[in-house]
Order: structure tokens, then sequence, then C-alpha cells
């Protein structure tokens, strides 16, 4: 099955395949769009040394654009060698759904251009979700402009406070940086927090991710296992993942990452998912003394802007702790 990213515009929720997804950050400071792109293309962001046009999908569905604020995120999506940054006001879950799920896309005679934007639906309960066409939505060039605004205009930080702006103008700069050729090493990983450690998960062994809700106890367990869920039908254990760690109690987890071990699914409690990135080997370290009690299930340390978070050994994590719950209860 593949896993679709679930983002909000505009109180709209679409879903994006993961494997079209580079990055996902917040929003930085953007450069002027390019005189003649479309109204919809609101500047351009610096990713690594690549140029890189930032769209509203607000506005490529022909919606009035919101006014932007430092909450909004970005997503860097690349389709056949294309890349391209789509903003959007929140992320939410990453949901794994099987080919056979995917219904075509409703047709209309009405907006035959925003059928095209969509590459099906996808039924999840009672909402469904459109599922974005990247390639599409990529496609500028058989566009003319029709914005009544200057490229300079199009994204204004008139409206932003001196802070903002300057937060802005930071996050621009560590987009910028320089970094190194990708080799076998680079991967994408899901930077979280547990407790007051940073912990990256590789997003290969990531199935989805859940907001931390309706767990249910199960008799008989180890005090590591909080409960169980019912995720689209399937009963998953939850882990206290900083019992598994040996860090300090958290009152709140917020967020469930589901991964996959050899055939097992467990979901792992957080406080907080912080991001989804792409790092290289130069951003890794060896592991040293003062990361702490997480050590022990960490291979080497990640160092990703300004952040240093443990990258977990989740076979090693998961055999060490072997579900024991008694049936008979």
């Amino acid at each position: 099955m593949a896993g679709y990213l679930i983002v909000n515009s505009q109180a709209t929720q679409y879903a994006v395949v993961m494997e079209n997804v580079r990055a996902v950050f917040l929003l930085p400071q953007l450069s002027a769009a390019p005189e003649g792109t479309p109204d919809y293309v609101i500047g351009l962001l610096n990713f690594h040394g690549e140029a890189a046009p930032v769209f509203d999908l607000a506005k490529r569905f022909n919606h009035d654009a919101n006014e932007y604020t430092i909450n909004d995120v970005v997503l860097l999506l690349e389709s056949e060698e294309k890349s391209a940054a789509m903003l959007v006001q929140a992320v939410g879950d990453v949901i794994e759904i099987p080919a056979s799920a995917i219904l075509p896309p409703l047709t209309s005679a009405h907006q035959p251009t925003a059928a095209q934007k969509v590459a099906g639906e996808i039924k999840i309960g009672d909402e469904v979700l459109m599922l974005l066409n990247i390639k599409v939505l990529m496609d500028f060039e058989d566009v003319q402009s029709t914005s009544s605004h200057t490229v300079s205009e199009r994204f204004k930080v008139k409206h932003f406070s001196e802070d903002d702006a300057q937060l802005l103008r930071d996050r621009a700069h560590h987009l910028a940086e320089l970094e190194a050729k990708q080799d076998a090493s680079a991967g994408k990983f899901a930077l979280t927090r547990i407790s007051d450690q940073l912990i990256a998960l590789d997003i290969t062994k990531v199935r989805t991710f859940t907001k931390f809700n309706a767990v249910q106890p199960i008799p008989g367990c180890p005090d590591y296992v909080l409960g169980c869920i019912n995720l689209h039908g399937e009963i998953l254990a939850v882990l206290n993942t900083n019992r598994l760690l040996n860090l300090k109690e958290s009152k709140n987890p917020t967020s469930i990452v589901v991964v996959e071990i050899g055939d097992q699914k467990i979901g792992l409690a957080v406080d907080e998912i912080i991001n989804l990135i792409s790092a290289t080997s130069t951003e890794f370290s060896s592991l040293d003394a003062d990361f702490g009690e997480a050590s022990r299930f960490c291979t080497k340390l990640l160092h990703h802007e300004n952040k240093t978070a443990g990258l977990i050994n989740l076979e090693l994590l998961i055999q060490e702790h072997q579900l024991a719950v008694n049936e008979s209860v």
C-alpha cells in the first residue's frame, strides 16, 4: 500500500502521494516570482542552492488566498525530475491506502481544469479526501499570468511583525544553506520529540501518523504498553516510547507513529511530530555520551537546522521489548 500525506488548505483536506514529497517545512521568506508566471505562483525559495517556485494550493484551485502566517506550511514536491513547492495551511497524518480504495475523480463540465488537478478521491469513514494530481499542479507552462498584482506584491510581509519577518528570513537562510550531494546514506526521516529528547525515525519504517486518542487499556500487559487503538479496522498496540527509551514520562502525548517491523505493526506514542526531513550522510555523526539514556537504541546522531536528534534502531527497540499480552484475561 502507498503512503499519503494529508494537507489542509482553507478548511479542505487533500492527499499527496508521499513519494512526491521531498521535504516539509514552515513558511520562509520568499523571493519575488518571475515576471510572466501565473498568479498562484507567489514567489521563489532557495532549497540548498536549488530555486523552486512556490504556488498557493488555494489559488491553484482559483480560490481567494488567505493572508499568509508564520504557521503556514510548505511542501517541496518532485514529479518527473521537476520540483516545485506548495503552500498549505497545515499538514496532518500520513495514511496508508490500497489502490483499490481510490475512486475516480468526479468530473465537472463547469470546471474541467479543476477536475484535472485531482487524481482521485479517497474515502476514510465519512470523509472524502481529494488526491492531488501533482504532475498537473506543477505544470505552469500552459497558464498565462492573470494577476492584477505585480510579482513583488504576491507575497507581502507588511502585515508581519518585525520579529515574525525576521523569523521568515532566518528560515530562508537555513533552507538556502548548501548541502552535500546525496549519497547512499541519504534518506527521509520523521523528526519527533519524546519528553525532552529529539528522536528521528526512518520514514521507510513509518506507515502512518495519527492523533493520540481512544487508546484502550489491555489487561495483562507490561507497563510500557499503553493499550491499543482501532486504526481503519486494524487493532494495533500502542507503546509508551518514554519507557522504552528510559526517558522522563510524558504527561500528554499528542501523536502516535505507526511503524512496521517485519510483519508487526506497532504504535509509538510521541509528544510531538516536528517535521518530515531529508538528510544526507554529512548531517550524521557518531553517538556521544551526552545524548543520554536513549543512546542505547540509537545508531547515530542527526544534526539538522541547529537540532540534534538520535536515530533510533527500531528493530532493536522492538526486539528488546517483546509484547507480552495475557490473552486469557
